[in-house]
């Protein structure tokens, strides 16, 4: 991620906020019953096990094209927090236990339930709280937002940010979803990266601090551009990384998009480039649930041999220089400076 001392301070200071929120729900939620507290303390532990802060940065980063003085800090929180609400909702649905090597809240819950005997419904019940704790940090968002020192109409114009990007996750989630059942009618997926993660991790964190700080129509139309761009970008460079990363430096199993089954650019690619005993070869074990580090690595090979993983990292070329000449319409300055430096860490992670 970038090493700067803007992005240093915008993540400790978001981080703090968020933890200082954990406290207090817990504290309020003690009042209501001591299985509430202990629900809003392992959701704070959760949360600060890792992540990377990119949505709070974005909206840290649009704030500083304008000159106001307002703490940014509770909007950028907002993001943040909505970010953690729709990874529970996200792990909820591909069954997930684990997130960046750790139990998530499901596997915790799992683990507190220990006494109910019938695994399938341990399961259940766990996931079922951590759909609660997502919803709870989706109003948990709203409310920061309502905190801030923002005047209403201010605060009004950052909730419809905050409420677009929750409309445009939940269609590019059904997208994803229906994409890798195998339907005829599926999704491009460079749509399902517009809609399941562009808007509410690029543009609408660029365009609520831009608003927020007063800049003209000129400039957040630019960023907004930038923002689908480089968010399409990040996707593809997040899906080659789901299949070809090392999961120690990126936190993420490079086995469970193939076990899924995943449709992402790079399948799109496969089913384009590869010859019929390529394909033959591929959907013997592609989307098999007990896919094993061997089977995962003649797909890798496979992918690799044509051609569906070199068309995947062109494109997050293409992505990221539209993005760059975008960011040359922009002001220059320590915000433009800073994506900068986000345009290229991006290209380096699947060089």
């Amino acid at each position: 991620m970038i090493d700067d001392e803007s992005y240093k301070k915008c993540r400790r200071e978001v981080s703090d906020y968020i933890s200082d929120w954990f406290d207090k729900q817990s504290s309020e939620a003690a009042v209501i019953h001591k299985n509430y507290e202990r629900l809003m303390r392992i959701a704070g532990e959760s949360m600060q096990d890792g992540g990377k802060y990119l949505r709070p940065y974005l909206v840290w980063l649009g704030y500083k094209y304008g000159d106001k003085t307002t703490s940014i800090v509770p909007v950028a929180a907002a993001f943040e927090l909505l970010h953690y609400a729709f990874l529970i909702h996200d792990d909820i649905i591909d069954g997930d236990v684990r997130r960046r090597g750790k139990l998530n809240i499901t596997g915790r819950y799992i683990e507190v339930y220990q006494s109910i005997t019938s695994q399938a419904k341990r399961k259940h019940f766990a996931e079922s709280v951590a759909l609660l704790a997502g919803d709870i940090c989706i109003a948990g968002s709203i409310s920061m937002v309502l905190d801030s020192a923002f005047d209403p109409g201010q605060q009004q114009k950052a909730l419809r940010h905050l409420l677009a990007s929750m409309y445009e996750v939940g269609g590019g989630e059904l997208l994803d979803v229906e994409a890798s059942m195998g339907l005829e009618d599926k999704a491009p997926p460079e749509t399902i990266y517009r809609y399941k993660t562009a808007g509410y991790s690029m543009v609408h964190p660029l365009l609520v601090g831009a608003e927020l700080a007063g800049c003209s129509n000129d400039i957040r139309r630019t960023l907004e551009s930038f923002g689908i761009e480089l968010g399409i970008a990040f996707q593809l460079s997040d899906d080659i990384l789901g299949v070809f990363g090392d999961e120690k430096l990126t936190g993420k199993s490079t086995l469970s998009d193939l076990r899924e089954g995943k449709y992402s650019y790079l399948i799109a690619q496969f089913e384009r480039h590869a010859n019929p005993a390529q394909r033959k070869k591929f959907y013997t074990h592609f989307g098999q649930s007990n896919l094993s580090e061997r089977e995962a690595s003649l797909l890798r090979t496979i992918l690799d041999d044509c051609g569906a993983k070199q068309a995947a990292v062109h494109a997050v070329d293409e992505y990221t220089e539209r993005a760059n000449q975008l960011l040359a319409l922009l002001p220059r300055g320590e915000a433009s400076q800073a994506l900068q430096e986000l345009i290229t860490v991006l290209k380096r992670r699947c060089a």
